[in-house]
This record gives structure tokens, sequence and C-alpha cells, in this order.
């Protein structure tokens, strides 16, 4: 992203939504992230696989494509 963005996952759902945005479905089916206390677990592996992902769309774009996802 070329700007700040926070990213506030709730739940599972939310979640398999983020990651297909995110271009990365495979997150929602992988055994450290099916769940909320799962990702929390793993945040350490998960951040930086996200970071790396928000690179190729601008802010912007995130939300738009966030709030299309719902």
């Amino acid at each position: 992203a070329d700007g700040d963005l926070i990213l506030t996952v709730g739940n599972d759902s939310q979640f398999r939504r983020f990651a297909e945005v995110a271009g990365q479905p495979q997150w929602a089916d992988d055994s450290r992230f099916l769940t909320n206390k799962l990702r929390v677990a793993h945040r350490t592996e998960l951040i930086p696989l996200i970071r790396q992902a928000t690179v190729f769309k601008t802010t912007a774009q995130w939300v738009d494509e966030l709030e299309a996802a719902g």
C-alpha cells in the first residue's frame, strides 16, 4: 500500500474474504490460520505474509476491494 492500512479481521469468514482480496485464498485453508486463535498463535508467520501481499495495491484499492468484499 502507498499509505497506512490498519486491518482488523474479526472472524474466520472475514479472514477468508481478506485472503481472497489479498490474492492468497490458500491462507484460509492453511492449518496455521484456520481460526483466530491459530492466527494469533502464528502471527509471527502471518504478519510478514500480509506485509508482502499489501505492497501490490494502493491504499485506496485496498479500501475499495475490502469494502466490496464485506
